[in-house]
């Protein structure tokens, strides 16, 4: 069970909360979600329905930076592999990711959002 006390993080964690997309490249399925928050190595990503993902699982992520933003391009969204995922009470599934590259440019967005 998701514990959101369960602090693993290398780097500051910054609160971002947007719409996101996950695809899994196992099954080429997107699935939808919100972030939670994010550091330089990673994001921590709330899913809206159970779903199959594993530690070492590779997807690409896409985050709505532009309020109702319903279209991503390919080359707006990022690589990374799943280090966690665990269910949570209400049956949907968290998800933290680690980057294959860093998230520095997140940071100018989570400081527009605050």
């Amino acid at each position: 069970m998701f514990r959101p006390d369960d602090e693993r993080r290398r780097h500051p964690r910054y609160e971002l909360k947007r719409p996101c997309r996950v695809l899994d490249e196992r099954t080429g399925k997107y699935l939808h979600g919100t972030t939670c928050d994010y550091s330089q190595g990673g994001l921590l990503i709330h899913l809206h329905r159970p779903c199959r993902l594993s530690p070492g699982d590779a997807v690409r992520i896409g985050i709505a930076m532009v309020p109702l933003q319903g279209f991503m391009l390919a080359r707006e969204m990022f690589d990374a592999t799943v280090i966690r995922a665990l269910g949570t009470p209400g049956g949907e599934t968290m998800i933290a990711v680690q980057c294959v590259e860093a998230l520095a440019p997140l940071e100018t967005a989570a400081a527009l959002a605050a």
